[in-house]
C-alpha cells in the first residue's frame, strides 16, 4: 500500500523547518524546490525515521508533485 502524499506534506515541512536555516545559508540564502527536497530527503532519517522510507515507496513522478506542492516551483527565501 502507498502511502498517502497528502499525509507526507506536513511531515516534509517539519522536517524542512528543523534543517531550512542550515540548508539556506550554504546555498547563498535561496533554494529551489528540488535543492530543498534533496536536503530534506538528505536530513530525513535525523529527524522522522519513517519518512524517507514512505517516500521512497511514491513512484518518482508522484515524488516529484509532492516536492513541488510543498515546497513550490520557486525559490524559497
Amino acid at each position: 500500500m502507498l502511502p498517502d502524499a497528502a499525509a507526507l506534506e506536513g511531515r516534509l515541512m517539519a522536517v524542512w523547518d528543523v534543517v531550512r536555516a542550515d540548508t539556506l545559508d550554504a546555498l547563498g540564502g535561496r533554494a529551489t524546490w528540488d535543492e530543498i527536497a534533496d536536503e530534506v530527503m538528505a536530513s530525513g532519517y535525523s529527524v522522522d525515521p519513517g519518512l524517507v522510507e514512505e517516500i521512497n515507496l511514491l513512484p518518482f513522478p508522484e515524488q516529484q508533485k509532492l516536492f513541488q506542492k510543498a515546497f513550490g516551483a520557486g525559490s524559497r527565501y
